[in-house]
């Protein structure tokens, strides 16, 4: 608990043979008491520029964590997908 709010964490994990890049996910409406730096989470067009569009590699994963009164239901709404 961060001033009486829960904490939560989000982890997006590449189970697939590819890599994974340039990840945006939904976040209108998001909000954290607590700062997220602009490298892992910053705002992009309609939504927000994970990691700064570096990559997730086969089986790898990028977690950040934010505080709220809610969980926020982040989606993937567009990804540059290399498959080799």
């Amino acid at each position: 608990m961060v001033q009486n709010k829960p904490e939560w964490e989000v982890k997006v994990t590449d189970t697939n043979s590819c890599e994974f890049m340039n990840i945006k996910l939904s976040c209108t409406g998001f909000k954290s008491v607590t700062t997220i730096e602009s490298s892992v989470l910053s705002k992009a067009d309609n939504g927000c520029l994970l990691n700064n569009g570096h990559g997730l590699f086969y089986q790898g994963s990028f977690a950040f964590k934010y505080v709220w009164d809610t969980r926020y239901d982040f989606k993937i709404i567009d990804a540059t997908i290399a498959c080799s």
